[in-house]
């Protein structure tokens, strides 16, 4: 036998180990993770709890590289919500009087840039922890009549350079459309604003009478962008569909794509994907608004959902919109509203 047939079963051989190895290694790493995970590891992309949803690789080794990276997210998720409900244990317990409530650090586990706090000081009611945090839509839905989106000169744009729709702009404002990925631009343009996550510091705290809601942690000058109505785009079916459900136990998630006015649009359903703004209550005196905005795809049936200030806010005041529901007849079906206002309209349905 020759040298040359020795050396290439040995190289051979080692990469038959080093594959067995990786094999060995990436299995281990699965049987780390959470088992409702595992069982999706079949698909090309998985979805991850507080991690979004990452695509797949082809090869094993880069494979293994992905799921320890989201073994390790998951990990510093769990420590930081173990931290910040430690935290809130602690300073209870120290306190003398025995207070009603708590505080926890960061509910998102650390997804967003800036962490988001949630205050409870009506009940011991635990924070919702039934969904998973995301900071965008996303849809699994053939839609058709939507287009790659064209890229631009970077003119003309509906935002002033301090990153705020420009004076004028009302609650009828057209469809905005920010740069995107055939555009020339990079990520410092001033016409990308709503694809970036909320700068701002928010909190979320539990009220008396409307559940959870959104306050503000410092001054909002009008025409900012808060953040996006984030959330899983589904079909015209599907929505009628989970509507009923929802409907019975009167709480929806769902946000209907109809600013055109489209009998069958599509539906952002914030239920079990969502961000802050899940937990923003209706006023008949909002002081937000929405626009609607085009960046991945045009069409104007998929379309981002920007909430932007209708005026000046100031700290700590309770962020909302009007839902727009329609008034129903039947009175018992009725959904009271209790935003307060000096022109409210006494109902949500």
């Amino acid at each position: 036998m020759s040298s040359s047939t020795s050396n290439g079963r040995a190289v051979k051989k080692q990469k038959l180990n080093d594959q067995d190895g990786l094999l060995q290694q990436y299995q281990e790493t699965i049987a780390q993770l959470p088992k409702v995970i595992q069982k999706k590891l079949n698909s090309t992309t998985v979805e991850f709890p507080n991690a979004g949803f990452v695509r797949r690789n082809k090869t094993l080794k880069d494979d293994l590289k992905t799921m320890e990276r989201l073994l390790s997210i998951l990990k510093n998720q769990k420590a930081t919500h173990n931290k910040s409900t430690n935290d809130s244990s602690h300073q209870q317990t120290d306190q003398k009087d025995k207070q009603i409530g708590y505080r926890l650090s960061d509910v998102s586990g650390g997804y967003y840039s800036l962490p988001v706090p949630a205050v409870n000081e009506v009940d011991d009611e635990p924070f919702p922890d039934d969904f998973n945090w995301v900071d965008s839509i996303f849809w699994q839905v053939d839609v058709p009549g939507i287009a790659e989106p064209i890229g631009c000169k970077c003119i003309g744009f509906m935002y002033t350079k301090k990153k705020r729709l420009k004076s004028g702009m009302t609650e009828n404002v057209p469809f905005v459309h920010e740069c995107n990925r055939n555009c020339s631009c990079d990520e410092s343009c001033i016409n990308r604003l709503v694809q970036h996550q909320t700068q701002l510091p928010l909190e979320l705290f539990k009220t008396k009478e409307k559940g959870w809601a959104v306050r503000t942690n410092q001054f909002i000058p009008k025409g900012s962008f808060v953040f996006e109505y984030a959330g899983e785009v589904i079909d015209n079916d599907e929505a009628e569909d989970r509507g009923e459900e929802y409907d019975k136990k009167r709480c929806s998630y769902l946000f209907d794509l109809d600013y055109l006015n489209s009998e069958r649009c599509l539906s952002i359903d914030a239920l079990s994907h969502g961000n802050t703004a899940r937990f923003v209550n209706h006023s008949c005196d909002p002081n937000l608004y929405i626009v609607p905005v085009e960046i991945d795809v045009i069409g104007h049936k998929i379309y981002h959902v920007g909430l932007f200030s209708k005026r000046d806010i100031s700290p700590h005041e309770e962020l909302t919109y009007d839902y727009k529901y329609k008034l129903l007849d039947n009175s018992s079906n009725t959904i009271h509203c209790h935003c307060g206002a000096a022109n409210c309209r006494g109902r949500l349905v």
